[in-house]
């Protein structure tokens, strides 16, 4: 009888703990709130256009494939199978047996992180064989960036989805670069700011036509190299002579347009289709994948929790979304501000943000998984602090041109001409006041926060302590 009573008694307590996660679980079901008009409103982002011949990005998923390969029907196959919803798939890579995507480990990167293109490409023995060997994946890659237009045309499903691999338009921006290095360091001044001309246009264009923060931030990156590599060009010209040179590279490092630089579109088309996965259970719980990386960034992402296999029972998807909205509504305020405000301005958004969120107790009665939902702990303002810094740096290399064109760069001339008008107007895009010289290095520059810059620049902000560069 004793043991028929524990029995009865586990039995009890069983169903007890069934009925009251039974109970919860429709409690948070059926207490979910409706989704606000500003969600709404933020998950209402643009569709991508429909694929065109004029359009880059076409030509771009199809660099690498094989060299007999119709490259328009590989890259609409492949785009197909990018924006098919299939959970855990690979895209369909073309054939990788095309050595021109292959580029040679050896070959110097452009620009360097120890030194400058120039020298790199003057010390590689037989470096134009070896940018000739790659001949064709060059001349596709030439082929794309003529298009008047790079629009990304992925719809990612899943926020597990692999992209396409953005890599080969670097490969093909290092070879462009060394290749105009080569034409430089041989006397072919006109040649090498030509062939750079043709990298610039085409990294505008993509700046201007991003659709996603990801092409956005390339976008960024390839377009301060074309900067970096513009300054070790001006660093290498006559003063006062060639007048015509010197305008040409002043106009690769004007300041870019309003489409070229604003990334509030990129961050409203990124927050929405975050806003559309959170509509569901399905990406509550994170993937393997997602846990696999633990060992890479221990500090950011621990291990699966043991509660993880109830997290879709114990989200309340509206009430994420809503929250996800607002927060983001409180986050692009900050773009709307100059440089010179920016961390006034964070700091109070992450303030107007710290007060939104639930405490924990309320937030584990409001939407137990949802309040640790990865979006609704991410924070947006370190993106537009790199559309200030991108801004710097395009307004610093385009200061250093006109120094040196000017045959500025004596100490005192150069601290003059820093409070001067020139000055005045390239300023530091943070303070707006002028870059400030630094004579023991000899370098113009203002200071900036690691996050605030691409990695083209950083190892320029890690050499000298701010963002700099040698005159």
């Amino acid at each position: 009888m004793r043991q028929v009573r524990l029995l009865m008694r586990a039995g009890a307590l069983l169903v007890a703990v069934l009925m009251l996660a039974l109970a919860a679980w429709f409690g948070i079901n059926a207490t979910d709130e409706e989704l606000s008009s500003e969600a709404k409103a933020a998950m209402s982002v643009p569709p991508a256009p429909r694929p065109s011949e004029k359009n880059g990005f076409i030509d771009f998923l199809a660099l690498g494939a094989a060299e007999s390969a119709p490259t328009y029907e590989v890259a609409l196959r492949r785009l197909h199978v990018l924006n098919t919803p299939q959970a855990g798939r690979t895209p369909d890579q073309p054939s990788s047996d095309f050595p021109g995507v292959r580029i040679d480990e050896h070959m110097p990167q452009c620009p360097s992180a120890d030194s400058s293109c120039l020298d790199a490409a003057a010390g590689y023995p037989k470096l134009q064989e070896l940018i000739d060997s790659h001949r064709v994946f060059l001349a596709r890659y030439r082929a794309m960036r003529e298009k008047p237009e790079f629009v990304d045309l992925v719809e990612t499903a899943s926020p597990d989805d692999e992209l396409p691999g953005f890599l080969y338009l670097f490969q093909g921006q290092r070879l462009s670069l060394l290749a105009a290095a080569l034409r430089f360091n041989a006397g072919d001044r006109v040649g090498a700011i030509g062939e750079l001309e043709e990298e610039n246009a085409f990294h505008r264009r993509m700046a201007a036509g991003s659709r996603t923060l990801i092409v956005k931030m390339l976008s960024y990156a390839a377009l301060e190299k074309d900067a970096l590599f513009v300054a070790e060009i001006a660093r290498e010209m006559s003063p006062k002579k060639e007048t015509a040179l010197w305008r040409r590279l002043e106009a690769l490092v004007r300041a870019p347009t309003k489409d070229e630089l604003n990334i509030v579109p990129a961050l409203r088309q990124e927050s929405g289709q975050n806003m559309r996965w959170m509509q569901t259970r399905r990406h509550v719980r994170m993937s393997d994948s997602y846990y696999a990386l633990a060992k890479t960034f221990p500090g950011e992402i621990g291990t699966r929790p043991w509660w993880d296999p109830i997290a879709p029972y114990l989200y309340r998807p509206h009430h994420g979304v809503n929250l996800y909205a607002a927060k983001v509504s409180i986050w692009l305020t900050v773009a709307e501000h100059p440089g010179k405000e920016y961390f006034k301005a964070t700091e109070t958004a992450r303030e107007r943000v710290r007060m939104l969120t639930p405490g924990a107790l309320a937030g584990a009665i409001l939407n137990p998984v949802g309040r640790n939902h990865r979006h609704l702990n991410a924070d947006l303002v370190d993106y537009i602090c790199r559309m200030h810094g991108h801004d710097g740096v395009l307004t610093l290399a385009r200061l250093q041109v006109k120094l040196r064109a000017a045959g500025i760069s004596k100490p005192e001339a150069v601290v003059t001409a820093l409070a001067s008008p020139l000055g005045r107007s390239h300023a530091d895009p943070f303070t707006s006041e002028p870059m400030g010289f630094d004579p023991k290095t000899r370098t113009i520059g203002f200071e900036a926060q690691p996050k605030c810059v691409s990695g083209a620049s950083r190892p320029l902000l890690s050499r000298y302590g701010r963002m700099a560069l040698p005159l």
